[in-house]
């Protein structure tokens, strides 16, 4: 996980956009939350934090957690609590109607990324979706400017800065390479989070054996 650069902490991006989401104004806001126009407006367009208060009142109104407003997409927990609160009621019905959600739910994801097969081009989806430029990423990973634009363009990272822009996108670097995420289909879910702990887990020695193993299986 990278760590947050507090100076450059402001709320007017993610302000705006929960706005848009919400379709209201500056002025619907201000009037909503019980707080003067210009101070909201200060908000929003000269990058001005709110008082601890104003904060619990903005994270209220739209219904979001308080990490997200202070980090948007850099936000590691809980963002959208409106969202998170229907599916827990999803959760609860039967199987197919959980399924149309979970269903939308996986095809949105999977065109999140839209990662290629061009190292490149992947760095960079990586970089803009996370809101960073590449001065800013060159700082976080202990690289020069240049070298981060040389990555988006032509020169291959070495292995060891791969890992790193692994470690700070917190996406594989099989995907990063290759463009192609490991995702995997499991029906049984018990199952499936077995399958992945022996994958961290079980020395190679042990996988081969399980391979064998399941290969007997599905053959007889």
């Amino acid at each position: 996980m990278s760590i947050i650069n507090l100076e450059k902490i402001n709320i007017s991006d993610i302000l705006k956009q929960l706005r848009i989401y919400k379709d209201i104004t500056l002025l619907k806001l201000s009037k909503d939350l019980g707080e003067k126009y210009n101070k909201i407006k200060n908000y929003e367009f000269d990058n001005k934090l709110p008082s601890n208060e104003t904060l619990i009142l903005i994270a209220s109104f739209f219904d979001v957690s308080i990490d997200f407003i202070l980090l948007s997409n850099s936000c590691n927990y809980i963002r959208n609590i409106e969202f998170i609160k229907f599916a827990e009621k999803i959760d609860k019905l039967n199987t197919d109607r959980r399924y149309k959600v979970e269903s939308t739910i996986e095809t949105f994801l999977k065109t999140t990324d839209k990662f290629k097969n061009n190292i490149h081009e992947n760095i960079k989806i990586l970089r803009t979706n996370k809101g960073v430029s590449q001065k800013e990423l060159a700082l976080e990973l202990g690289l020069t400017s240049s070298a981060i634009g040389h990555y988006e363009i032509k020169k291959n990272p070495s292995p060891k800065n791969l890992v790193k822009l692994s470690n700070y996108f917190n996406v594989s670097a099989h995907v990063i390479l290759t463009g192609n995420k490991l995702l995997f289909n499991f029906i049984n879910k018990a199952f499936e989070n077995t399958v992945l702990k022996a994958d961290k887990q079980l020395s190679l020695e042990h996988q081969k054996f399980l391979i064998e193993l399941m290969e007997n299986i599905i053959n007889s």
